[in-house]
């Protein structure tokens, strides 16, 4: 294993992951993961869920879809693009990559050769309620056996988080991506309000906290 974090996982991403596995809990499921280098680290901005076919112990993804999502990443000439995929393991544990996964993940460091595979084994959350950083692994092949990449979630994008959360509560989908992209902007909105809002209060309570002390010096002088 490297000694230091070389992969780290956006809020938003790491919570698309978390509901697929979890929603899909009775089979396994899958998908990829959209991302960019920087330095020497791999940025997981994004994930996509892509599942063909599916059972307890296989799934199969969508080759169609991953396609028409790379198509997609370079008509927007952007940084990003597919760096790995991902799949859940439930109740199986995260620790090891089946002889499947391992052909699979050959083939995507043959495209990237960075490439991650991320694994997931959402079941201590649908018994107990409870997410453990054991759950989750990201591997890569070295010497085409698996080897365990450290990874850490970003604290980046915190507002991204907040508008995805909203948007599953409220039962809301975008196509297009601008109704996430009004939502984040209306929640900024709403914070800088209240922050302003809180500066005002304690503007005012210093002003109450002031006149209530000269009060009582009044008093103190007036009194015989």
């Amino acid at each position: 294993m490297e000694n230091r974090p070389s992969v780290k996982i956006s809020p938003i991403a790491f919570l698309k992951i978390f509901v697929f596995a979890v929603n899909a809990y009775s089979n396994e499921t899958g998908g990829i993961l959209i991302g960019k280098e920087v330095k020497d680290e791999i940025f997981v901005t994004d994930a996509e869920e892509v599942c063909e076919t599916s059972s307890k112990a296989y799934v199969l993804l969508d080759p169609v879809k991953i396609a028409n999502i790379a198509e997609s990443l370079e008509r927007k000439s952007s940084e990003e693009k597919i760096i790995g995929w991902w799949h859940s393991h439930p109740g199986y544990g995260a620790d090891f990559l089946s002889e499947i996964d391992v052909n699979t993940q050959r083939i995507y460091q043959k495209l990237y050769d960075k490439a991650i595979a991320l694994v997931i084994d959402p079941s201590r959350w649908v018994r107990d309620r409870e997410v453990f950083t054991s759950d989750i692994k990201v591997y890569r092949l070295e010497n085409e056996r698996p080897a365990e990449i450290l990874w850490e979630v970003s604290s980046e994008d915190v507002l991204k988080i907040i508008a995805y959360a909203a948007m599953e509560i409220l039962g809301k989908r975008f196509v297009d991506g601008t109704g996430e992209e009004a939502l984040q902007e209306s929640i900024q909105k709403e914070f800088l309000a209240i922050r302003e809002e809180i500066k005002t209060i304690n503007i005012l309570l210093v002003i109450l906290s002031m006149t209530i002390i000269l009060l009582s010096l009044m008093l103190l002088v007036l009194s015989p």
